[in-house]
């Protein structure tokens, strides 16, 4: 396998929860129709249980829950596949054997609305259920005590206890728990995490998709997790196997230039992007030390500084007459527009 192509299977992460968002449809047997050509769909109308397609039964289901304006909604229709339904869902998509045509219905505004990726750890013959409940309550420490995240909740359930990190409404959500002999991790993405990704899914570049996501999972697991767990020995490989291949940006972007840059301005702004970030990647900053936080809109932003004269010299741009001083302030506009 080769491990420098990141993706979903080579890193044994399983898609176990994706959703999709359809604004304004009011008729939702438009979409059931199409959709039991795969699936046994269940649908529900403002959480009211409707429509049984008993002839269409199929070994695999879809939940449509439509929402309309008589309760206080907005009318929306979610299309839900979870668990085993979501990794049959995503076959079919990498299969090519989905057209996305179903969902896109009277020109009507789709969005991917959640997707979980789930990492299972079969436990060895070191795991016991105090093992466990302790690496639970030094995890939720170390989050406390070593990020900003202040919703942490550790929960017991039937089946053992469970450690949430975050809100449920939050943009991502993070789970631990045990589930058939094994220790399950899942990333819950949600609102602005999944727009940045879901033009890659709907125009199946599936190969940048997974990509995005596999480095979003493993990162957000390191920062929650204690490393020093046999619980997370999983983590510790992906970090020495990353960094021995050196994966970089650079290498993800070759198909996406080929495909999607078609002027040279284009080409100029993603160029200008891609040396800014290595340039700040040589400044080996500390985020926590070398940077100042801050919070617009609820989003968490980090501030840094840097001497101009480090960014000339990194790039070679050389300033003796004023029009090259121009073009120094033109490469920076140019990435602004490229950022916002």
């Amino acid at each position: 396998m080769n491990r420098n192509k990141l993706s979903f299977e080579s890193e044994n992460l399983v898609a176990d929860y994706i959703s999709f968002n359809l604004e304004g449809l009011m008729d939702p047997e438009i979409i059931t129709h199409c959709l039991s050509k795969h699936f046994t769909p269940h649908v529900t109308i403002d959480n009211v249980p409707k429509i049984a397609y008993h002839g269409f039964k199929k070994k695999h289901k879809v939940f449509v829950r439509q929402y309309t304006e008589s309760k206080g909604y907005w009318v929306e229709t979610q299309i839900i596949f979870s668990e085993k339904e979501a990794a049959y869902f995503y076959k079919l998509i990498k299969t090519q054997n989905f057209d996305w045509k179903i969902l896109r219905v009277d020109q009507h505004n789709l969005s991917l609305g959640r997707i979980d990726l789930c990492f299972s750890r079969p436990n060895n013959l070191n795991h016991t259920s105090k093992s466990f409940d302790e690496f639970l309550v030094n995890l939720r420490s170390q989050i406390q005590n070593h990020t900003n995240t202040r919703h942490i909740r550790l929960q017991d359930f039937p089946n053992g206890k469970i450690l949430k990190v975050n809100r449920r409404k939050n943009s991502v959500h993070y789970r631990v728990y045990q589930k058939d002999q094994s220790v399950r991790f899942e990333l819950e993405l949600k609102h602005r995490q999944t727009k940045l990704v879901q033009d890659y899914l709907f125009n199946n570049q599936l190969d940048v998709f997974e990509y995005e996501l596999v480095i979003q999972y493993f990162k957000y697991s390191e920062r929650v997790l204690c490393l020093d767990y046999g619980y997370s020995d999983w983590i510790v490989d992906f970090k020495r196997i990353y960094q021995q291949v050196n994966l970089t940006y650079p290498s993800l972007v070759t198909s996406y230039i080929g495909n999607q840059i078609n002027t040279q301005e284009k080409e100029e702004r993603l160029f200008h992007l891609l040396q800014f970030l290595s340039f700040i990647k040589s400044l080996e900053l500390n985020l926590r030390k070398d940077s100042k936080k801050l919070s617009i809109k609820k989003q968490s932003y980090y501030g840094l500084k840097f001497p101009l004269s480090k960014f000339v010299e990194f790039t070679g741009i050389r300033i003796l007459k004023d029009s090259q001083r121009k073009n120094l302030l033109l490469y920076f506009k140019k990435l602004l527009i490229i950022i916002y």
